[in-house]
């Protein structure tokens, strides 16, 4: 008896010592009965919720300091402890005293007594609730970056329909003023004419290339992959650069690798990257200098490199040259008009290939840009609507009748006058509801239709127009200063035929009507 006497004594000392190490530990420690009544708290737990002991023994955990979101899942935790599962690192809310919030990662144990009896469950935890809010921050903070993106892209995207619209009418009489249909230009008046026009065009290329950027930032711009011929490629690119490169008389040389057969590429942006690369080539190269264009094959890449013998580029603007907006030489860069955009796109028209852009450069020793893009193979596209050999010699059609859906008075005249050259007969209407009216009235060999109108837009009457079977196949071509796939989709699912985007250019719009109207 003595001994039994002894050994309670001892399991009691041992069982005050317990208590008091849990009692004084640095970790939030609490214990529940089967019923999820708390019969332990210890300090620690105190100390971060504010609730003393006697203030929660026999109360129920999950329904007085759980919160409301999270009673189900904590009661879940609890229910499986109570069966002889352990969980651990699991997070749980608890209210404070002061209403406040509290994270605790928690692991729960199943508590027996010596039996073997399943008696209750001992949670042990961990404060967490600075790692929380920092985390939270961080969410809100992303979530707030992705609202401010979004909001980004829609103003540049709205910013850019806005600025094409009267960009329009700048370039589409400077263009009618150049092809001298209505009266001779004297040297002085053709050399302004080409300067309004030059100017027109840079402004569009920044325009376009801010949308291009908004358009990565908001994850909508896709690959569309193509296959081309790599002397197509080139042809392509040279026939856009070669004014500028005959206006400083620059020595031109191109090489490509005999053994790459095809490139399997997005083939309008691979050309935006070369006409990038060899506009900022053309742009710091002197008069009479070299430009060389390289394609060559690389492992299970195809390089294209684009080397110069211009100014060159110090070692620590090579490391800034491909971010947004920058301008390695600022002073540079302004007197020969840098923006900052065309290389900063490159290198993310590159990235969205799989591949990687670099420059290797020595200031006074000219400089050479590359960049790669996964040798792909692909089955060439077919079936498409037209290809610029197809129609580049044909006669455009004349004495038809037109329909021009126009809003914009500046727009309908530079339509007007580009109509007039080949003597078509033109109605106008200035929205949609109009359209559909001067249609049934003119009954129009092919309409001209804006997107953007009052009452009603371009796409509601080309969707209205498709359900009567008078004009279930008259060519109807989309005009519209919002640039984007996206658009052009919208378009050509409201029931358009075609889609050009603004600022129209003549050969683009004649070669249209060479195409609808045979």
């Amino acid at each position: 008896m003595k001994k039994l006497i002894n050994k309670l004594i001892i399991d009691e000392e041992l069982s005050k010592e317990l208590t008091q190490l849990i009692d004084t530990a640095n970790a939030p420690i609490f214990g529940v009965d089967p019923d999820g009544n708390v019969n332990e708290w210890n300090q620690k737990v105190e100390q971060i919720t504010g609730f003393t002991k006697s203030e929660v023994m026999g109360h129920n955990l999950v329904q007085t300091r759980i919160t409301e979101e999270f009673k189900k899942p904590v009661q879940e935790v609890l229910n499986e402890a109570l069966k002889g599962k352990e969980t651990s690192n699991y997070e749980v809310p608890l209210f404070t005293k002061s209403g406040e919030r509290v994270m605790v990662l928690l692991n729960a144990t199943t508590r027996r007594n010596p039996q073997g009896k399943i008696v209750g469950v001992v949670g042990v935890g961990q404060d967490i609730t600075e790692l929380d809010q920092s985390r939270s921050e961080k969410e809100e903070n992303n979530l707030r970056l992705e609202e401010a993106n979004q909001h980004k892209s829609k103003f540049i995207s709205s910013m850019s329909h806005e600025l094409r619209t009267p960009l329009n009418g700048i370039l589409g009489f400077a263009e009618l003023l150049k092809s001298e249909h209505f009266g001779k230009l004297n040297d002085t008046q053709r050399e302004f004419v080409d300067q309004v026009e030059n100017s027109g065009k840079h402004l569009l290329e920044l325009i376009s290339g801010l949308l291009d950027v908004a358009k990565i930032d908001s994850g909508s711009m896709l690959i569309d992959l193509e296959t081309c011929k790599p002397s197509e490629l080139f042809i392509s690119v040279i026939g856009v650069i070669q004014p500028q490169l005959s206006e400083k008389n620059i020595d031109f040389k191109q090489l490509i690798d005999p053994t790459v057969e095809n490139v399997v590429c997005d083939l309008r942006k691979v050309k935006q990257i070369m006409l990038n690369l060899i506009s900022n080539a053309i742009k710091y190269t002197p008069e009479q200098g070299t430009i060389e264009i390289t394609l060559i094959k690389e492992k299970n890449y195809i390089k294209i490199i684009v080397a110069d013998n211009g100014i060159g580029i110090s070692s620590k603007d090579q490391e800034i040259i491909f971010d947004e907006f920058a301008q390695a030489n600022r002073s540079r860069d302004e007197a020969l008009g840098g923006t900052g955009i065309g290389l900063s796109l490159s290198r993310r028209l590159v990235e969205l290939h799989g591949g990687e852009i670099g420059v290797e450069s020595q200031e006074g020793k000219g400089s050479k840009f590359w960049f790669t893009i996964p040798n792909r193979h692909a089955p060439i596209k077919k079936n498409e609507i037209s290809t610029y050999e197809s129609i580049v010699n044909s006669e455009f059609p004349t004495n038809r009748s037109i329909l021009v859906v126009e809003d914009n008075q500046t727009n309908l005249d530079m339509i007007k006058y580009l109509l007039s050259i080949h003597k078509h007969k033109v109605h106008v209407a200035r929205n949609g509801k109009e359209a559909i009216t001067q249609a049934e009235l003119k009954k129009p060999d092919l309409i001209l239709m804006d997107i953007r109108m009052p009452i009603m837009d371009g796409l509601e009457a080309t969707k209205t127009l498709r359900t009567k079977s008078l004009f279930s196949k008259t060519p109807i071509i989309a005009l519209t200063a919002s640039a984007g796939e996206d658009t052009r989709e919208d378009s050509l699912n409201a029931g358009c035929t075609d889609h050009i985007s603004k600022p129209i250019q003549s050969t683009e719009l004649f070669e249209a009507l060479s195409r609808y109207m045979k």
